[in-house]
């Protein structure tokens, strides 16, 4: 979604900044004061023990 919104106009260069392959920074930039990595991450475990 963040490499979706990056090749916006100028209304998204604030997503440039983000490091896209870490959770914990996605999360602090579009989800503050959340639980979004934490919940992202136990999902993708359970997705993986299951593959």
């Amino acid at each position: 979604m963040a490499k979706n919104l990056a090749s916006y106009d100028e209304r998204f260069d604030n997503v440039k900044s983000v490091d896209i392959n870490n959770v914990y920074k996605i999360g602090s930039h579009y989800c503050v004061g959340g639980n979004w990595a934490n919940k992202v991450l136990q999902i993708y475990n359970q997705i993986k023990a299951n593959a």
